[in-house]
């Protein structure tokens, strides 16, 4: 049984492998600005991709960037000069469809995190990242239990995984643009838990 967790890395990195390299650089240059340019960032995703939406906000903390996760009760107001990131793969999410028009009625930025640039979401955006799945070539023979390309858990498997390497490529560009250092990093870490 032990091979099946070999298997399954194969091809969760075969997949993950191919969003990289379709990434457009003009793209993640429009993410680096949009994120370093805001005076803080709000962080909205539902379900499954909240997971990886909170490793996100968390990690803009450790960079020193003020960053709020959507549904929490604590947040400050949104404002003109703040950046709600949206995280959605069908980019048609209703509860986000809504965030999404509320925060540029504000004078607010969005960037969508999405496989569908086209969508509601990605129209709406200020800056989208493409997280394209279910890449052919790749070979889904034990994740294909789960469902093949015409699931949704197939997909979003995909997504969510493809999701937290790119956060933490883009934790690192940030650190690099901005100067930090992993002191300064660990620094902001919780230390009270």
């Amino acid at each position: 049984m032990r091979e099946v967790f070999t298997e399954v890395a194969r091809e969760f990195f075969a997949d993950v492998e191919k969003v990289c390299q379709e990434l457009a650089e003009e793209e993640i240059e429009r993410v680096i600005s949009l994120i370093s340019s805001a005076n803080a960032v709000f962080v909205a995703a539902i379900g499954h991709s909240n997971m990886i939406a909170q490793v996100l906000t968390m990690k803009l903390n450790h960079l020193g960037k003020r960053a709020y996760q959507v549904f929490d009760i604590i947040n400050p107001p949104f404002g003109a000069k703040d950046l709600l990131i949206v995280v959605s793969q069908s980019g048609e999410t209703d509860t986000l469809v809504t965030l999404v028009r509320k925060a540029k009625a504000l004078g607010g930025m969005v960037l969508a995190l999405t496989s569908r640039p086209s969508s509601t979401i990605g129209t709406l955006s200020d800056g989208v990242l493409k997280i394209s799945v279910k890449h052919d070539g790749v070979d889904f023979h034990r994740l294909g239990k789960i469902g093949d390309v015409r699931h949704g858990n197939l997909s979003g498997a995909l997504f969510g995984m493809a999701l937290y390497v790119i956060v933490y490529a883009l934790v690192s560009i940030l650190m690099e643009h901005w100067g930090e250092s992993a002191e300064s990093f660990d620094a902001r870490h919780a230390n009270l838990q």
